[in-house]
């Protein structure tokens, strides 16, 4: 069959079928460094940010348990909340005051105070003594002055039954009763430190709850709450400077008795536009499980959408939290294969051209050859 074909069209053929080879092995390392290239970009950029917000949301909830700590052993806080009869500041039960508003007589005062005199005995002299004076602490408006100096939304100092004592909530005043949204707040944050769910406000605003003992001397214990208005962090780990169209920041929590893992904030892909709850070992959003886990890393993962994504996720030991920055593998690789796409184009022009010079090269070379071979004919 070959010996049909004209050498001229050998010799083109040979010539396109070494350009083609050329062409695919070139494009195809071409395209798999620059993929990596690309992908090492992107991992060192989503890295960057993760690492900045974690710094940043590490550092917030530092601050609110340092403030914990620091509350817990104020001196105002132990002496000034201990056995505080707790008013009913704008909380009507509706049952008024059962004993009444007079003073109460003392039966025992005029038998105590005459007792030395009926038996005709001298009462014996122990000397003056000055009354000792108790120290009066203003908690209220220590708590207020710590409320507008660190930005809190309000902090309270409830008993362990609940009950508040102490409140920067106008709405939530002493003797009212401290609404637990969780139902487990109060009863954790008596054992140790603790952060609680998200909570969602009626006017659209959110909260957390971070919560601790306190001891007094008497052994008496009561719970210090800070309230902390989230919507302020919101609005940094909410900023996608640098992460494209799909990329996001996920702030994150292991629920270690539930064993689900609560989002913190609302992810910029959820369609939903709800707070997204996830069981851990799932298949799905690994990166957020590892950060939960106290894992720092990069690489691809499935996220909650089920979509292939570049992640980056760190650790925040402060509040046990963990934070994850991503983007989606097809918008990473959207210019590389619009990149890819343009190679083979210019591949084929290459061709067209290639066959072009191969065939006019293959006349030049091969009308000398075939006058020979008429001229040995007639011979």
């Amino acid at each position: 069959m070959f010996k049909n074909i004209s050498i001229s069209t050998k010799i083109t053929g040979l010539v396109v079928v070494i350009v083609l080879i050329a062409l695919l092995v070139i494009s195809y390392m071409a395209y798999w460094l620059n993929k990596s290239d690309v992908q090492d970009s992107y991992s060192q950029n989503l890295k960057v940010v993760a690492e900045a917000q974690a710094v940043k949301v590490d550092a917030i909830f530092s601050n609110l348990v340092n403030s914990i700590e620091f509350l817990q052993a104020s001196k105002t806080i132990l002496e000034g909340t201990i056995a505080s009869e707790s008013s009913t500041e704008n909380c009507d039960f509706g049952f008024g005051d059962p004993f009444g508003s007079g003073d109460v007589d003392d039966p025992f005062a005029e038998e105590e105070s005459g007792s030395f005199d009926d038996f005709g005995l001298e009462a014996p002299d122990f000397g003056t003594t000055e009354p000792t004076r108790e120290a009066v602490y203003d908690v209220q408006g220590y708590l207020n002055t710590i409320k507008s100096s660190f930005g809190f939304k309000d902090i309270f100092i409830t008993e362990t039954t609940g009950k508040v004592r102490f409140s920067t909530n106008s709405n939530i005043g002493a003797g009212c009763n401290f609404i637990d949204h969780e139902g487990t707040t109060l009863a954790k944050a008596l054992q140790d430190i603790h952060l609680s769910n998200i909570k969602t406000h009626e006017d659209g605003g959110y909260s957390i709850y971070m919560g601790g003992p306190v001891i007094h001397s008497s052994g008496e214990s009561s719970i210090l709450i800070i309230e902390y208005n989230m919507n302020l962090l919101y609005q940094t780990i909410n900023d996608s400077t640098g992460l494209g169209k799909t990329g996001e920041v996920i702030l994150a929590r292991l629920d270690s008795t539930s064993g689900r893992i609560n989002f913190i904030n609302k992810p910029r892909n959820d369609v939903d536009g709800a707070f997204k709850i996830l069981t851990y070992g799932d298949v799905n959003s690994k990166a957020v499980q590892r950060s939960t886990k106290g894992e720092n890393g990069t690489g691809a993962t499935i996220d909650y959408r089920v979509k292939e994504a570049l992640a980056s996720w760190a650790y925040i030991p402060n509040g046990n939290l963990g934070l994850v920055a991503k983007i989606d593998t097809a918008e990473i690789y959207s210019d590389l294969n619009a990149y890819y796409f343009n190679f083979l184009i210019s591949g084929l022009i290459l061709i067209l051209i290639s066959t072009f010079v191969s065939l006019t090269l293959s006349k030049y070379l091969t009308n000398p050859l075939l006058s020979l071979k008429k001229t040995l004919e007639l011979v």
